[in-house]
């Protein structure tokens, strides 16, 4: 199956707050999880599912979880505008024009971890520039009682103990 390279990185970076950039404790947090039509990230505080809507993905029902940093450079690199991918057993192997490479795909349990999350039928709709705020609210070294992310309407607050983002 051959996919746009930029169609699959926003999809990518729409899923990357969810992605454990530390020292990850659960297992998988550390990695995209392409099931059901969809990309799964999750850490200890935070699930994203990005629906992938591009012809390819979804139609070929790939299934798999990758090293999301290593899998996001390699998809970023490539030279040409489509990838193409073909699943083998335990990889994928992704080509665009003469560059190739090849995932190993990690060896968890994802289905079983994934198994019950269902999104609420209420849904809200935020703008392009929801992730843009919580970049900008993140604090990374917060140790504060106070730490979390406050999200009212269009506004996002973040506080820890001596200032507010």
């Amino acid at each position: 199956m051959t996919i746009q390279k930029k169609q699959l990185l926003d999809a990518l970076k729409l899923a990357m707050p969810g992605i454990e950039t530390g020292t990850a404790t659960l297992q998988g947090s550390d990695a995209f999880v392409f099931h059901n039509g969809n990309i799964f990230s999750y850490n200890d505080s935070i699930s994203v599912s990005v629906p992938l809507s591009q012809a390819g993905l979804v139609e070929e029902n790939l299934e798999g979880a990758v090293k999301a940093e290593e899998f996001f450079k390699v998809i970023g690199k490539f030279p040409g505008d489509e990838i193409s991918f073909v699943a083998n057993e335990g990889s994928w192997i992704l080509k665009s024009g003469k560059a190739k490479a090849e995932m190993t795909l990690m060896d968890f349990d994802f289905e079983t971890r994934l198994k019950g999350i269902e999104p609420s039928e209420e849904w809200v709709t935020i703008t392009e520039d929801f992730i843009t705020g919580l970049a900008i609210c993140k604090m990374t070294n917060n140790k504060s009682p106070l730490s979390g992310i406050y999200i009212n309407g269009k506004e996002i607050f973040s506080p820890a103990g001596w200032q507010i983002n």
